[in-house]
């Protein structure tokens, strides 16, 4: 099947639907941009700890942590049956997360 990404995203709805419609995966720009944040956070660690990873080290928690929101995603498309909606899936996804947290809190 395949995929595109929608960093900052490129197409319009329309556009986006007539994608989805046709078997293409179109992932949300949130889960194609955390990558850099990924590395950002990486490099915060690295600074608060005095450590120097190497470059393939940095590549291979980036690699984890892209691994862990695309599991993420796949999970909540198949559990809410959302026919390869990434999109959808991933609004589902930080919702529950918020949701999770201000339960934990006793907000909700």
């Amino acid at each position: 099947m395949p995929s595109v990404r929608g960093a900052n995203e490129p197409a319009t709805p329309e556009a986006a639907e007539y994608l989805k419609a046709n078997g293409v995966r179109l992932f949300p720009y949130q889960a194609c941009n955390a990558g850099g944040i990924v590395v950002t956070s990486l490099e915060w660690s690295q600074d608060s700890m005095h450590l120097h990873w190497s470059e393939k080290e940095v590549e291979r928690q980036l690699r984890h942590h892209m691994h862990e929101i695309f599991r993420l995603l796949e999970d909540t498309v198949r559990e809410c049956g959302l026919k390869n909606d990434y999109i959808a899936g991933a609004d589902i996804a930080a919702f529950r997360r918020v949701y999770d947290a201000m339960r934990a809190q006793g907000i909700v």
